[in-house]
């Protein structure tokens, strides 16, 4: 029999590979548009580095990656980083009937030559933020993470998101709000028409990968990107429904104003956009600190991520 051939992930293929991203990314409740988003529009992917394979009608196996202007570890709104290219694999999943033939192999051979062609050395397994689907290979999936150390991917550091159900979370804090308002700061949901300006803070006080994610949270259904004011000053803020439609987060208050509730605040007033626009759980992805999770809401659940990492070459 001959061998599938490679060919390019089309706008048409997205409903048919929904149950692979599905399969790899169960927490994440992800609509065409965020598909469309993560796996073509990304201004760094191209045509090679999104290869699907498919066999009678159906494709099989699905991969795609990105190559990015900054290393690993460098934080793309940072003034200085490394413009390294450095190559970032979103996802390789191989449909449960045909695993076990290769076709996993092929098509992350194809993405670390798509990547090394583009002047990529290093290929990382790390979520490729601000556009992502996950932090790392899910640790759980055992399947995945031998599959990546057997072709020569090393585990550099373990990563976590928390999920929770959103249903009987108590997210009514008026007292919050006010306490926040008679200190002088102001809790309010981004305006449109103050939306470049306040995107533009956003970058100066955290990194324009931030700001992009909480362009996407604002541009969707939901509007769900609230803001923090202390005058004319941002202090912080927090966007929801970003890369997925339950994902929580980013969000960040400015040093000043850290320990005053304000992140609590503004990631209360995501939970319940979320909740409104019908989500029954939330992801907060790829988080900092454990401690604010848990004070904003009870019985956060872990998931574990692996980031990976292995030299390549263009040879």
């Amino acid at each position: 029999m001959t061998a599938p051939a490679i060919r390019p992930l089309r706008r048409e293929d997205l409903e048919k590979i929904r149950h692979l991203v599905a399969e790899a990314a169960p927490q994440l409740h992800l609509v065409r548009a965020d598909l469309e988003a993560n796996l073509i529009d990304d201004p760094d992917g191209a045509d090679d580095l999104r290869p699907v394979l498919e066999i009678s009608g159906r494709i099989a196996a699905l991969g795609c990656a990105v190559v990015r202007p900054s290393a690993a570890g460098d934080d793309p709104g940072a003034p200085h980083p490394r413009r390294e290219p450095v190559g970032h694999v979103k996802i390789v999943a191989v449909d449960r009937g045909h695993r076990r033939r290769g076709l996993g192999r092929r098509l992350l051979d194809a993405l670390e030559m798509a990547m090394a062609s583009r002047g990529a050395r290093r290929a990382l397994l790390d979520g490729a933020a601000p556009v992502y689907l996950q932090p790392g290979v899910p640790a759980a999936a055992a399947g995945a993470i031998s599959f990546f150390e057997s072709r020569g991917y090393r585990r550099t550091e373990t990563r976590a998101s928390l999920h929770t159900d959103l249903a009987h979370l108590d997210l009514d804090a008026p007292g919050e709000e006010m306490r926040l308002r008679a200190e002088g700061i102001e809790i309010e949901r981004a305006d449109p028409s103050r939306l470049r300006g306040i995107l533009e803070a956003i970058e100066e006080e955290f990194s324009s990968a931030w700001a992009r994610e909480a362009e996407r949270a604002a541009a969707g259904p939901a509007a769900a990107l609230h803001v923090a004011w202390s005058g004319d000053r941002l202090a912080g803020f927090c966007a929801a429904a970003t890369w997925a439609r339950n994902v929580l987060g980013p969000v960040g208050t400015a040093a000043p104003f850290e320990r005053r509730g304000i992140g609590t605040a503004l990631a209360r007033r995501c939970l319940r956009d979320l909740r409104g626009a019908g989500e029954k759980d939330a992801i907060a992805a790829w988080i900092g600190p454990r401690g604010f999770y848990l004070r904003l809401a009870p019985g956060w659940r872990e998931i574990e991520y692996a980031a990976m990492e292995k030299a390549i070459s263009g040879s």
